[in-house]
């Protein structure tokens, strides 16, 4: 529900409606953590794996938060060295287009030196 509160479903914020199944660790707000079972599902009457606690939340969110934080970081790099290059690329071209013209004023200049000797 927009508004109610921060919920993070296995480590990840829920923005959006998302199904829940058996096993899933749902976080609510920042007091409240719960490991769902589903007594219909088949895995429930297996022996559950590790035990689901607060700290083992809570370090699964901020691992989440890291790792989303950090490829946001790698993103950003990427579109700044993308950027970098089509600057470079154009500053290229336009290096190239007027280098005739660098040419031609410089061989004026120095026709204008030799006139201005006479």
């Amino acid at each position: 529900m927009p508004g109610s509160g921060v919920c993070f479903l296995n480590g990840q914020q829920v923005t959006d409606e998302m199904a829940i199944k058996h096993d899933d660790r749902l976080i609510l707000g920042n007091s409240q953590a719960f490991r769902v079972v589903d007594p219909l599902d088949p895995e429930a009457s297996k022996p559950q794996k590790a035990l689901v606690h607060w700290d083992l939340a809570q370090t699964e969110r901020a691992l989440n938060a890291w790792v989303a934080h950090t490829l946001r970081g790698a993103f950003r790099l990427w579109d700044q060295a993308i950027e970098e290059r089509q600057l470079s690329r154009e500053l290229t071209h336009w290096s190239l287009l007027y280098s005739p013209l660098r040419r031609s004023l410089r061989y004026l200049r120095i026709r204008l030196r030799c006139v201005s000797r006479l």
